[in-house]
């Protein structure tokens, strides 16, 4: 009776298994990803913007720093999908390990502790100062090159800070 019993119960634990696994590999090459990105594009726009600005095209500088300020807004709702998705993941992981019976010590998202100020403080936080961080800096190209930086129009300057 034993025998059955294990043979019962092993076929119903591999698809739990094989979830689990999925939600695993999945949840790590979103928070990869995102860990990437949130490295590069920070450097990329610097880069991107000494060289503009030391080059002083100035007929290109606005409209280039406008098109940085809308890809990084595209790109941020990107991001904000990728947190989404790891939440939802974390979530299905807590379930999967609960009923795998993996303890909070083994298990990699039932074990977490809690994100302050409500769930941002962590990835959440950390991709909102970059991207505002990196939209600034576009909007400053931005601003060179359509000459929004000069002594009459310095209001700007106190808008964005």
């Amino acid at each position: 009776m034993g025998v059955g019993m294990n043979d019962k119960e092993e076929p119903q634990a591999e698809p739990l298994k094989l979830s689990y696994r999925q939600v695993c590999a999945s949840f790590e090459a979103i928070t990869d990803f995102r860990g990437k990105l949130l490295a590069l594009l920070p450097l990329a726009t610097a880069a991107a913007g000494v060289f503009l600005v030391r080059h002083q095209q100035s007929v290109f500088l606005g409209p280039l720093g406008l098109f940085g300020v809308v890809a990084t807004a595209g790109l941020y709702m990107y991001e904000f999908r990728g947190i989404q998705r790891c939440h939802r993941l974390e979530a299905q992981g807590r379930t999967l390990e609960r009923k795998l019976g993996l303890s909070p010590e083994l298990g990699q998202f039932w074990g977490q502790p809690p994100r302050r100020w409500s769930n941002m403080l962590g990835p959440p936080a950390a991709g909102l100062v970059i991207y505002l961080a990196v939209i600034f800096a576009w909007l400053y190209v931005a601003g060179v090159g359509f000459g929004w930086w000069n002594k009459t129009h310095q209001w700007w300057l106190w808008v964005l800070v």
